[in-house]
């Protein structure tokens, strides 16, 4: 049976506060892609323009037109991805500063997360060196004193234009372009499918299940791993 995960990516700009002589993070676009599975196929790409601190033109929406329209195509999917936590990030925040509630979407999957094991199985992203780890784990230390928060220690994550490179996908369309960057982190999804076969879609069905931890490799592939060291 068929079901699909919506690839999104939330693109947007700085506006000067003048008043207040700061910088917001206001919606520009998002670009969204349906991967449907289990054969990882891309269709139905839609890009939702949004006037958020500009002036409207004929080819936008409001914000909440734009992320009810959102929330309308994601309605069926069994998640929505994308490449790093910043895009749930950014939507969080902005809906905060407007006062709108932050849409009803399906299970965030991070893909940027997600593809990193399996980068690192196929030797495509170097592992980070052990200085750099001490040096993260005493940033994490110091970091309550400090009012800040930091990711879980992971090796280093990709950019989506490298992790494409690693792949041998060609990168296609202008970059933090809601539609190509979609598309992107989709085909990132797809080619490591082609290369991986069942044990990546196992790992993704957990993932959207909610079952266990996405940052590692399922038993059969980490085991087929250990024995080729």
């Amino acid at each position: 049976m068929e079901s699909w995960l919506a690839v999104v990516d939330v693109e947007c700009r700085h506006i000067v506060q003048k008043k207040k002589k700061n910088k917001i993070m206001a919606f520009r676009e998002l670009g969204c892609w349906r991967v449907t599975l289990p054969l990882f196929r891309l269709s139905e790409p839609t890009l939702i323009r949004l006037a958020d601190g500009i002036a409207a033109a004929p080819c936008h929406r409001t914000v909440s037109e734009g992320l009810r329209a959102l929330t309308e195509y994601t309605s069926a999917a069994r998640a929505w991805g994308s490449w790093g936590p910043a895009d749930l990030c950014h939507m969080e925040q902005r809906c905060a500063a407007l006062g709108i509630t932050v849409p009803a979407l399906p299970r965030h999957l991070d893909l940027q997360a997600f593809v990193l094991p399996w980068l690192l199985h196929l030797g495509l992203v170097a592992p980070v060196s052990d200085k750099i780890l001490r040096d993260r784990e005493e940033q994490v230390r110091r970091a309550p004193a400090r009012g800040k928060r930091f990711r879980p220690l992971l090796p280093e994550a990709p950019a989506l234009k490298t992790a494409l490179r690693a792949l041998g996908v060609a990168v296609e369309g202008p970059l933090h372009h809601g539609l190509s960057d979609a598309e992107g982190a989709a085909r990132v999804l797809h080619v490591l499918y082609e290369r991986c076969g069942a044990p990546f879609l196992a790992a993704i069905e957990a993932a959207l299940c909610g079952g266990g931890a996405t940052y590692q490799l399922p038993l059969p592939l980490a085991g087929a791993a250990s024995s080729q060291d």
